[in-house]
């Protein structure tokens, strides 16, 4: 049994919200949805109290299990609830799987500021933590993030990454191309067939520089959906470490 909870700090309906969880009810009738105005029912979400936003708040729950959506992000930019359906089914597969993702970020290294890319994270129903690499913690995680480090890894720090690695965690790394070269770090990245060169590449054409930076960077592979990409899109950034791949094929890489 799942229910959806619109909480509204008043008596109206949402259309928008009618209609679009209607489309989930059709699906399963397990699937229940209700309003509640918390100003005049305070007990029905008083356990939910310090989520609540007061812009209005969507609850899915099922048993003691639930998951909450700010009502502006089911929106969207400009009310067109472009991520609706994302949003809505990420969480009630979250809160129906056993299974929960766990992604960390490295501190004590001088990382860069990266709230905005945790919060993307959390959007997604990850649980997300910072780990303290010097004192070895024995977690379990699905991803380590190493956030543009200023200052470098210990030999000690970097045996413990590569034991996450052995056992599966994924790693990203996002370089600092205006810190300090990190040697140890780089090093141990060259050991995964991809040389960070004490180099930095910088692009003197702007329309070839992509400034809004979100953490991710897109891999095209030639298929009959991308054959119309071409170069016109831009997908540098300024400036970077110059990155060559001395092998690929071995220990996963691509």
């Amino acid at each position: 049994e799942i229910k959806i909870t619109v909480v509204l700090y008043d008596d109206k309906t949402d259309a928008y919200y009618d209609e679009f969880l209607a489309r989930y009810k059709e699906l399963s009738p397990k699937i229940s949805t209700t309003y509640v105005n918390p100003q005049k029912n305070p007990s029905a979400v008083k356990k939910y109290s310090d989520d609540i936003d007061p812009s209005g708040t969507f609850i899915i729950e099922s048993g003691e299990r639930y998951e909450v959506i700010d009502a502006t992000m089911i929106d969207g930019t400009n009310g067109r609830m472009a991520d609706a359906e994302s949003l809505m089914t990420n969480a009630i597969v979250s809160i129906m799987s056993d299974e929960k993702k766990y992604v960390a970020f490295t501190s004590g290294h001088g990382e860069g500021d990266f709230s905005g890319l945790k919060k993307l994270y959390e959007n997604k129903y990850f649980e997300v933590s910072d780990i303290d690499l010097k004192k070895s913690e024995t977690a379990d995680y699905d991803m380590l993030v190493i956030a543009a480090p200023t200052q470098d890894f210990t030999q000690q720090e970097l045996m413990y990454i590569d034991s996450l690695v052995k056992k599966g965690t994924a790693v990203s790394v996002l370089l600092n191309s205006e810190a300090q070269y990190l040697s140890n770090l780089c090093e141990y990245i060259s050991e995964w067939g991809i040389e960070v060169k004490n180099e930095i590449i910088k692009e003197n054409n702007s329309a070839y520089i992509y400034a809004d930076y979100n953490g991710f960077v897109p891999v095209i592979k030639d298929s009959e959906y991308t054959k119309n990409i071409s170069n016109s899109y831009p997908m540098i950034y300024e400036p970077a470490y110059r990155l060559d791949v001395q092998y690929s094929g071995m220990k996963g890489i691509d």
